[in-house]
């Protein structure tokens, strides 16, 4: 568990103690130099946050009307992720889960990979499930609507 203190209540901390001046001074300028360490680090660390894409995974057994609409998840992957790989990790994330999971029936379907298997284990693998529940796609002409 970490605590937050300011460094003014450090510093007051210290002058109040039995430590000599220079004692003093060297221990504020590391404690300073350490903050502003921190600083730069959670400042790196914003700038590399990854880029993400969406994924829309479609079930070939409800398609309907011509192979356009149907039901289907939601992924939320990394920009540089091998959409070639999608299906052995999840498959993998699948076998690894009925494998060493403590209880209750195997999973054997993608709705009920998506719905029981914990983020966790989609996590190894880069995936994010955004939709545990199945949602409707349907094809658009990308229809603009003129007032």
């Amino acid at each position: 568990m970490s605590t937050k203190i300011s460094l003014d209540d450090v510093k007051s901390v210290i002058n109040g103690s039995n430590v000599s001046e220079q004692d003093r001074s060297q221990i504020i300028l590391q404690l300073q130099q350490r903050l502003q360490e921190i600083e730069e680090d959670k400042a790196q660390n914003k700038k590399e946050r990854e880029k993400t894409q969406y994924i829309g995974l479609v079930s070939k057994e409800s398609l309907i009307d011509n192979e356009s609409d149907g039901m289907g998840w939601v992924l939320k992957v990394p920009e540089d992720f091998e959409l070639l790989t999608l299906k052995s990790k999840i498959i993998s994330t699948i076998r690894y889960f009925n494998e060493n999971k403590r209880k209750g029936p195997d999973v054997k379907s993608l709705s009920d990979a998506f719905l029981y298997i914990p983020a966790k284990l989609w996590k190894q693998e880069k995936i994010k499930i955004v939709t545990k529940e199945s949602v409707y796609f349907t094809n658009s002409n990308n229809i603009t609507i003129l007032s």
